[in-house]
Parts: C-alpha cells; structure tokens; sequence
C-alpha cells in the first residue's frame, strides 16, 4: 500500500502514527511513508511464484511541512 499522498496528515500526527502501525500489524506492505525520510523511501517488496517485486510511493503535491 503507498501512504504517500497529500492526505496522510490529514488527522494530525498522531493519526498518521496510528495508521503506520495498524498497518504494520496487519502485515501489509507499505510504501511512500514512516517515522523518518529514510523509512518513506524504503520500498515495500511483495513476492509471488518465485517472482519478487518492488514498490515505491512518492508524492509531489505536499503542503510544506509533510
């Protein structure tokens, strides 16, 4: 899933962090967001019938500060 999107604050930090690790505990993949820059940018592998796949989710329309 890529979380990167110009919604992702839209409930505050605290939603965001709350999103972060309910996803984490449902063991989806996650892309495009995390607690720092590094995590963000980190790609979420998926594999499947000996095939692995990356993902990356960025975003480019973002109020300052995201």
């Amino acid at each position: 899933m890529s979380f990167a999107g110009n919604h992702c604050l839209d409930f505050g930090y605290e939603g965001f962090a709350d999103t972060l690790r309910h996803v984490g505990a449902a063991g989806i993949a996650l892309c495009g967001a995390g607690a720092n820059l590094a995590a963000a940018r980190r790609p979420a592998f998926l594999e499947h019938g000996g095939i692995r796949v990356a993902f990356l989710g960025y975003c480019s329309i973002l109020p300052e500060g995201y």
